[in-house]
């Protein structure tokens, strides 16, 4: 995948131009369904890109692109401080009504305690929006964090694959989540088939590994 230009510099309350021009990125990849991957690490950027990458699944759904289009998220937390947040509590919703599935995976104990918003998201939608919890960290500081659009489809080559794809980090645990911490490096791309088969492949394997609660 070609690289564009670092665009993970920290805005300032008064560098709405940078927001733009990440925003700019984002839009062009999307519509384009460009092989490029856009780079960053900042929380607003995560936000941004979640928004979108939720979006061209509604689209793909909408526009009845594939016999189905799901959405697969694989944390290590799932934090109120993001999952809360008003956009991406939207967007999932927007997500669910234009038929879409979408399945989250957090890694990590069943003491833990994920996003309320998220929970009340997955009780609203049964069987279209779900949660799981792995029930262990084992291996969690390796285990990368994503997000996956795609869509089922007769012929492969008509399959389409979006996605955020974090490097494996530590966990988080009590961090605040600002603008502009945590940082997490990250790349995005909207038309990556191979790395998106073995996201879903990877996925998929975790998630029927853990038993539903």
């Amino acid at each position: 995948m070609p690289d564009v230009p670092n665009n993970d510099q920290q805005p300032t309350a008064v560098d709405q131009a940078l927001r733009d021009k990440f925003f700019a990125l984002l839009e062009e990849a999307c519509e384009k369904e460009l092989e490029t991957t856009i780079t960053n690490r900042f929380p607003w950027q995560t936000e941004m890109a979640t928004v979108r990458l939720l979006g061209y699944a509604k689209k793909l759904a909408t526009q009845k692109i594939g016999e189905e289009v799901k959405v697969r998220i694989l944390s290590g937390t799932a934090p109120d401080g993001f999952y809360g947040k008003t956009d991406v509590v939207n967007g999932l919703q927007e997500c669910v009504d234009s038929g879409c599935s979408v399945e989250v995976l957090v890694w990590n104990n069943f003491e833990h305690r994920i996003s309320p918003s998220l929970a009340d998201l997955a009780e609203k939608n049964p069987g279209k929006l779900t949660v799981r919890l792995s029930g262990t960290r084992e291996n969690g500081r390796e285990i990368p964090h994503f997000l996956l659009v795609q869509n089922r489809v007769q012929k492969e080559e008509d399959q389409k694959n979006a996605f955020r794809f974090e490097l494996s980090h530590d966990y988080f645990d009590g961090v605040t989540f600002t603008d502009d911490q945590p940082q997490t490096k990250a790349s995005i791309c909207f038309n990556d088939r191979g790395t998106g088969k073995s996201l879903a492949s990877f996925f998929d394997s975790l998630w029927a590994a853990v038993p539903t609660q």
